[in-house]
């Protein structure tokens, strides 16, 4: 009985040691894996807003490009100035209707005449020379410039993005448009990390553009960032200066009376802003506490439950030893996460240890969910959805290591729209990416699941058939050429027809990617020199 009773302490004690080791060891993965999960997030939100941003600066500097050009044509079509000043400013007035974000549209020339569309006014004696966008926008050495921020008569915060207009080296006026946020900021306001932190955003001297929509909560964050930074950073340099000469954002904490707080600051180059994000630093680490309590006190149950078995029912105990001795083999050989399905069959669904089996199998599913993501988006071209340049370098690697091994054969078309140029000129760079955009929804119907359309740059495309020989592809590329021909493309009253060229190559063996391309370019470049708006190989 004694021996008995001898073995039991000593198996309890061998029962008990794995347990808390396991226990430390599980806390310790799950609480790097929430910590990185958490930072992922905090990233992928600033990436990701960071490009709405500019996609808004891309889109008015367009919208700039186009005005400029209507205004130097009106100049220089002198007997027709008043028929070009209507529609320059019907085309402002469009502008403010179709685009949320722009508050107001204005050219002030340089004999001080002033146009303006939008929700502000003309003041008596208004002269547009003695603004600040004007001199800034003329003074500037970049293209485009950026205000500080001011007030709109509504409240609501702005900036100013100008550009000056030359004709034959003679400054002729400026452009501008007023940017108003008040529509991002209801998106930015839902955008959070850690439990309470929000995203705000201020402008190179730290005046609040973009609030978080909880009164007071930006201001409060910026009085801390500014003492930070004040006290940190060279004072005679702005904010954005800073951020910039260090060439990556700023992550710092600051105590508070309600407990230390973490901030990151990055910028948005293109106009001229900061965006902030700020959360208090315990709510960051909030989630791994919980899971480390959640784990102590199912180790304890655990404990106890282990002791009742052993004592109650001693036959169990090496059931149990067994499968302990399993988890702690595979642990110590480094293999933890390809027992969590060994984890699960040893653990009944009513015990709590299974609580964080769960969690870690949840931020296993979540990460590998958003690295799918991420990868996918890497893989497309931005404007038109397409595949990029580097997926088209992959696809042709596949296909020639396909064609190695079972001689299955492809051919490439590639395609290049017939004097895009000219469309960008006369109707502007945003109607000529809507153009684009609609052409690779054409390449897209008419071109089956197995082929894959890529962007090669510009308005140049490359489309692979996969097991298509070069008659058959040839028939693919006058399907396209014919449909771009009869297809009218129509946005916003504007209504014009594109036709495209193509050249076709079927690959040989021992061709290097290069080499291919280089002959399917050359295909292309005799069907423009013979005429244009036809598929050669």
């Amino acid at each position: 009985m004694n021996i008995q009773k001898s073995v039991i302490k000593i198996s309890v004690i061998s029962c008990l040691i794995p347990i808390f080791f396991l226990g430390i060891y599980s806390f310790i993965l799950t609480q790097n894996e929430t910590k990185r999960r958490e930072q992922e997030k905090i990233e992928f939100i600033f990436a990701s807003e960071k490009k709405q941003l500019k996609l808004i600066n891309d889109k008015m500097e367009a919208v700039l490009d186009l005005l400029e050009f209507f205004v130097i044509h009106s100049i220089e079509e002198d007997s027709h100035k008043d028929k070009f000043e209507e529609l320059i400013e019907g085309m402002m007035g469009r502008i403010v209707i179709d685009n949320k974000e722009v508050e107001n549209i204005f050219y002030g020339d340089e004999n001080g005449k002033f146009f303006l569309e939008g929700s502000g006014f003309i003041p008596e004696r208004y002269d547009p020379r003695s603004r600040p966008w004007y001199e800034g926008a003329i003074e500037g050495s970049q293209d485009y410039y950026t205000t500080d921020i001011y007030r709109f008569p509504n409240g609501e915060s702005g900036i100013t993005i100008a550009k000056t207009v030359y004709a034959q080296d003679k400054v002729l006026g400026v452009v501008g448009v007023d940017l108003n946020f008040s529509d991002y900021q209801l998106k930015m306001s839902d955008l959070s990390f850690g439990k309470t932190g929000k995203m705000f955003i201020m402008d190179k001297k730290g005046l609040l553009v973009v609030d978080t929509g909880v009164k007071g909560v930006s201001d409060k964050n910026i009085t801390l960032i500014k003492k930070y930074m004040e006290s940190n950073f060279d004072s005679e340099k702005s904010y954005l200066d800073e951020i910039v000469r260090l060439k990556k954002p700023i992550r710092f904490d600051i105590d508070t009376h309600d407990g230390e707080k973490y901030f990151r600051l990055e910028p948005i180059l293109e106009l001229g802003l900061i965006m902030v994000g700020g959360t208090y630093k315990n709510e960051l680490k909030e989630l791994p506490f919980s899971i480390i309590k959640a784990g102590i006190i199912i180790s304890l149950i655990g404990t106890i439950i282990s002791l009742l078995i052993i004592n109650s029912f001693s036959k169990r105990l090496k059931v149990h030893l067994k499968n302990l001795s399993v988890l702690i083999e595979g642990i110590s050989n480094g293999n933890y996460s390809k027992n969590i399905e060994e984890i699960l069959m040893y653990i009944s669904d009513d015990s709590e240890l299974n609580v964080i089996t769960k969690e870690v199998k949840n931020i296993q599913k979540n990460v590998k969910n958003r690295e799918t993501e991420l990868r996918e988006i890497a893989k497309r071209d931005p404007l038109t959805g397409v595949y990029n340049r580097q997926s088209l370098t992959t696809f042709l690697e596949d296909e020639i290591v396909k064609n190695k091994m079972f001689q299955s054969g492809f051919s490439i078309i590639m395609l290049d729209l017939d004097n895009f140029k000219n469309i960008n000129d006369l109707y502007g760079h945003v109607f000529g990416d809507f153009v684009l955009k609609e052409v690779c929804k054409v390449f897209m119907e008419e071109t089956s699941r197995m082929d894959k359309v890529c962007r090669y740059g510009g308005e140049e495309f490359l489309i692979i058939l996969p097991s298509t020989n070069r008659k058959n592809a040839f028939k693919v590329g006058e399907r396209l050429r014919k449909e771009i021909e009869n297809r009218e493309f129509l946005d916003n009253k504007k209504k014009i027809k594109v036709t495209m060229s193509g050249g076709i190559m079927e690959y040989e063996e021992g061709l290097s990617i290069e080499e291919l391309i280089e002959i399917v370019d050359k295909s292309l470049y005799k069907a423009k020199r013979s005429g244009k708006n036809k598929i050669l190989y």
